[in-house]
């Protein structure tokens, strides 16, 4: 009846409960009454104050006749694997502390957005960056990207640093 849910990796355990008691027409203190679980807890589950474990997993599928073992217990492992996989392959800014802000000297550091002025960054850092700069820009936009935008370049001031610096990167890269 529920299965639908299994596929749902982006949305908490938690939040699933309170849809499936709202479908159930049951409150909190409700399941709490039958699954012998406290209300607070409950709460703390639906609020994602609190996690899941195989245990709780067996009293609330038990009390909402739900016949998937483990089934809020794999419903909290898909989120957590999906947050996870979120934190680590997607970040919105580079790490900052590899970068010295003097290279923005014009600019308000702070307000950088790193995805929509990606051409003027990889440039200054390729022209004022030192290798750890270098190194944290090519691990935040790519290298297939980077050289993309450093061969659209046609100014000739400080070209040399930059294919200086572009042939450090590539060289390190190389198998």
């Amino acid at each position: 009846m529920y299965e639908l849910y299994l596929e749902y990796h982006h949305i908490p355990a938690g939040a699933i409960l309170q849809r499936i008691l709202h479908k159930e027409n049951m409150n909190q203190k409700q399941l709490a009454a039958i699954s012998g679980l406290r209300p607070q807890r409950i709460n703390d589950f639906i609020l994602g104050k609190r996690r899941i474990n195989a245990e709780f997993s067996f009293q609330l599928e038990t009390a909402l006749r739900i016949d998937l073992p483990g089934y809020f217990y794999i419903l909290q492992a898909n989120h957590d694997i999906f947050t996870t996989y979120e934190k680590h392959t997607y970040r919105s800014a580079p790490d900052i502390s590899k970068i010295r802000k003097t290279i923005f000297w014009d600019t308000d550091f702070k307000k950088i957005d790193w995805e929509k002025n990606y051409r003027s960054i990889i440039r200054r850092i390729f022209e004022y960056g030192d290798k750890t700069a270098i190194t944290e820009i090519k691990e935040f936009y790519g290298i297939d990207r980077i050289v993309s935008v450093l061969n659209t370049i046609k100014d000739g001031r400080l070209a040399d640093r930059r294919n200086t610096n572009l042939g450090h990167l590539l060289n390190e890269t190389a198998p």
